[in-house]
Parts: C-alpha cells; sequence; structure tokens
C-alpha cells in the first residue's frame, strides 16, 4: 500500500499502527477517490492525506508519466500555524523522498520575497493559507494552479466560518486542470 520511503519515514515518527481514521482515508485516496472525513485532534488526519498524496508523487516519478517542475499538490489550511504544522508533518513523512520532491509553506508572517524567489522553482507540493496564496496568484510572475491535481482543504469547515468561502472558490477556480 505504502512504499519503503514513506513506511520508514512514517516509522521514524512512530506511526506503528494506522489509526481508524487513516485505515479509511488512505485506500480511497490511492483509489483516485475524492474524499471528505471527520475526525477529532490528534488522530492521525494530516498523515491520513498526506502520505497517500506522497505515495502519488513516488508513483508519478517512478512511470516517469509526469514531467518534472509542477505544483501538482496542494493543501489549503486556515490559519499560519495550522499551515506551519502541517507542513512540518510534510517534512517528516517525504524525508527519504529526496532532492526529486520539493515543497513550500506559504503564509502571512513570512517574507513575501523569500516565498516569491522559492516558487521560481516551482515545488511539487504546497502547503498554503487562502490569503497569501491569493496574493502569489494575483502578484507573482508566472505562478499557478493549472497543473494542480490533488486539492486538500485541510479544516474545511473553519476556512468557511472563518469567512474564507470566497477565496477558496477562487483558488478551485483557479485549479484547472482535468485530472484533478
Amino acid at each position: 500500500m505504502i512504499s519503503k520511503p514513506l513506511t520508514k519515514a512514517a516509522h521514524d515518527l512512530d506511526f506503528e499502527h494506522p489509526t481508524v481514521i487513516q485505515r479509511q482515508v488512505i485506500p480511497a485516496i490511492l483509489d483516485g477517490n475524492d474524499v471528505l472525513a471527520h475526525s477529532v485532534t490528534g488522530s492521525g488526519k494530516t498523515a491520513a492525506y498526506l502520505l497517500p498524496i506522497l505515495e502519488k508523487f513516488i508513483k508519478m516519478k517512478n512511470a516517469k508519466a509526469a514531467s518534472i517542475g509542477k505544483l501538482r499538490f496542494l493543501v489549503l489550511q486556515p490559519t499560519r500555524e495550522l499551515a506551519a504544522q502541517c507542513y512540518a508533518m510534510l517534512q517528516g513523512v517525504s524525508k527519504y523522498l529526496g532532492n526529486s520532491f520539493s515543497s513550500l509553506a506559504i503564509y502571512g508572517g513570512s517574507s513575501l520575497r523569500h516565498q516569491k524567489r522559492d516558487l521560481e522553482c516551482t515545488p511539487d507540493f504546497i502547503v498554503a493559507t487562502t490569503g497569501r496564496l491569493l496574493d502569489h496568484i494575483h502578484n507573482t510572475k508566472g505562478f499557478s494552479l493549472e497543473d494542480v491535481e490533488v486539492l486538500v482543504l485541510d479544516e474545511a469547515d473553519r476556512l468557511i466560518e472563518m469567512g474564507f468561502r470566497d477565496e477558496v472558490d477562487t483558488i478551485v477556480k483557479r485549479c484547472t486542470n482535468p485530472k484533478r
């Protein structure tokens, strides 16, 4: 189900057995299904979507089915604190993927100039807050979401409750890849 580099990283993070949410969500995502899941804090939701997304990346890379240098995976978070936590988890579970995998966290409170520079390298995976992502969509030359294949709205209820519905709608409309 999950390849060696991801299994090794999960073991390093003391993930011994999949949680209930992971047992339900990982196979569904690996099968290419859209998923709507709800679970309590600390139940392993983040790993439940990160691991199968990274598995998809590994399969694409091994099959040479996709050209390099395209943003394919995007996770939206309602706050920079949640984006930072998600990005830290992403770093942990992707640590054995080597230089072929690149990721970036985009949220307010970080240098916009540095983020623009990092976006020039076109990461495979971005974890972002809506406001800063929209800023880059409108103001960073060459940045787009047209190649995004997987979009995760983490804490979707909070995104809506916090008033980001229009921003989320705009971002979803910018993800024009027919594979998404």
